[in-house]
């Protein structure tokens, strides 16, 4: 039976259960299922749960969905296809770009030197805050980062490990992906 996204993130962050073989038991209520002349299933309750006679670990890498650039707040939002070690995330692994290129250069592309993770759960959402100087290099790129049609992202395999500890999965510069959503910078500089 597949299971949804959902339920299958739920399964990856409790590290109690369908850890392995000796975590892994099935129990249903009568409702679960019905047989082709619609007889309900007969309940397998707690106490006679089923152990699993085969397990196979979790070795799916995380694929980056989309992510959003918030200029204004300074601030970047990775959506992975599946939770994700909050404390794993390297930002500088992190690349933006204009447009897809089979290169990344100074003219057309920036990469992160850092940022300070938000998200402190694990989740399928990671939020980044962009450092000052990562604003500034990136504002210093006229083409880039100007609007969602000039903002891609290029990942590298250490950007994420999802909670059993498989690494995401690349996205290079000829393939970057475009901004999914794109916040302009509207907040007017203040003399300090």
């Amino acid at each position: 039976v597949p299971l949804s996204t959902e339920d299958t993130n739920a399964l990856l962050t409790n590290d109690l259960i369908a850890t392995s073989i000796e975590t892994t038991y099935l129990r249903h209520t009568e409702m679960a299922f019905t047989d082709m002349n619609d007889n309900y299933a007969a309940a397998i309750a707690n106490e006679y749960a089923l152990q699993a006679e085969n397990y196979t670990a979790e070795n799916t890498p995380p694929e980056l969905r989309q992510f959003l650039l918030d200029m204004d707040a300074g601030a970047i939002v990775l959506m992975f296809s599946e939770t994700i070690k909050a404390a794993s995330v390297d930002p500088t692994q992190i690349s933006l770009i204009s447009a897809p290129a089979n290169e990344l250069s100074t003219n057309n592309s920036y990469t992160l030197n850092g940022g300070l993770i938000t998200t402190t759960e694990d989740s399928t959402y990671v939020t980044i805050a962009l450092s000052d100087g990562d604003l500034y290099g990136l504002q210093q790129i006229p083409t880039l980062c100007t609007s969602r049609n000039r903002t891609y992202i290029s990942i590298t395999n250490l950007t994420a490990l999802d909670v059993s500890g498989n690494g995401n999965i690349p996205i290079f510069p000829i393939a970057a992906v475009i901004a999914h959503d794109f916040v302009t910078d509207v907040t007017q500089p203040q003399l300090t």
